[in-house]
């Protein structure tokens, strides 16, 4: 398992912010308005930064073969694409439940409850 992807299940990427490094690497570059030393801060407008609607979809192929799952249909809509934190929102939960799976069920010893 990647790095990436546990420090996304536990909300941990570089500066705070709660999406892992190769969520940013990826989004940034989708933003050409962004320069490099910029600080993609959770709540920055993506269009502000060039994402463009056909950005969009160069963005959604490219988060779809790094995570390995598919935007739910009802999820392609422009308030996902609004900022990273609308964004990530998205993606996270399917990162973590896939980050849950390659751990295996939760086996219980001795009587006791698995937490």
């Amino acid at each position: 398992m990647s790095s990436a992807v546990q420090r996304a299940a536990s909300g941990g990427g570089e500066a705070g912010t709660p999406w892992p490094p190769s969520f940013e690497t990826i989004v940034r570059a989708f933003l050409p308005a962004l320069p490099p030393t910029t600080p993609l801060l959770p709540d920055t407008p993506l269009a502000d930064y060039g994402l463009d609607s056909l950005a969009v979809v160069g963005l959604i192929v490219e988060i779809e073969d790094a995570y390995g799952f598919e935007f739910p249909e009802e999820t392609v809509i422009p308030q996902t694409f609004y900022d990273p934190t609308a964004l990530w929102t998205v993606v996270a939960p399917v990162v973590g439940q896939r980050l849950s799976l390659a751990r295996g069920p939760l086996t219980q010893s001795r009587g006791q409850p698995p937490w």
